[in-house]
């Protein structure tokens, strides 16, 4: 029983050590996501605007939940369709 104990124990460091190092790693991943992705978006304005304008029509959270957006076909917003 001894045996299985430490087992269970080493099993349980292990696994925690994992996820702290696969923690750490998303940690810096996400970092440098974000860091490029910004030096994307400041680098072409119009780009920015592009891909806000996106991110707000495809979350149904911004419209309610179950609604969907109605766009005329002047909006702005299809420019970058165009």
């Amino acid at each position: 029983m001894e045996i299985v104990s430490r087992g269970n124990k080493v099993r349980d460091s292990l696994v925690s050590l994992g996820y702290a190092r696969a923690k750490k790693t998303l940690g810096g991943a996400k970092g440098f996501v974000t860091k490029t992705y910004g030096q994307i978006l400041s680098q072409d304005p119009e780009f920015y605007k592009l891909t806000r304008s996106l991110e707000i029509l495809a979350n149904p959270e911004n419209f309610g939940g179950e609604t969907r957006p109605v766009l005329s076909a002047d909006d702005p917003i299809l420019q970058y369709l165009r």
